[in-house]
């Protein structure tokens, strides 16, 4: 997700932010 992360974060920044916390989490 990490990866996917920045590119979505333009796309979704709202719903891969959250994606990203749980998994960095």
């Amino acid at each position: 997700n990490a990866d996917g992360s920045t590119k979505s974060d333009k796309n979704s920044s709202t719903t891969e932010n959250n994606d990203s916390n749980t998994t960095n989490s």
